[in-house]
């Protein structure tokens, strides 16, 4: 989650999940969303202040670095979600308007 710092490194992060799924986008996507979900998760609930001997360690800060950036690549996700979910739908309006116009 630390490459999602930047835009490029979101784009990179998540053009290699779903190029696991060439054949079926929105499985990708549902793959990535619940994945991602999945470790916020974890971060969430199982980051807890930890004592060793006489030293407490807390991790609070940790964690919500984590938990911002998984936020942010929850949010490119679904923006990019959105994108490529409007491109098809205008794809698909294009092509019913030419075949309307066919055949008039």
């Amino acid at each position: 989650m630390l490459g999602t710092r930047t835009e490029r490194g979101k784009a990179r992060l998540f053009k290699q999940d779903l190029e696991k799924n060439e054949d079926n986008p929105v499985f990708g996507y549902k793959r990535a969303i619940e994945e991602l979900s999945e470790n916020l998760n974890d971060i969430r609930y199982n980051i807890q202040p930890k004592t060793e001997q006489f030293i407490i360690l807390d991790p609070s800060l940790l964690k919500q670095a984590l938990l911002d950036l998984g936020n942010e690549y929850m949010t490119y996700i679904l923006e990019h979600l959105k994108k490529d979910a409007k491109t098809d739908l205008n794809t698909l309006i294009d092509e019913m308007q030419q075949t309307v116009e066919e055949l008039k």
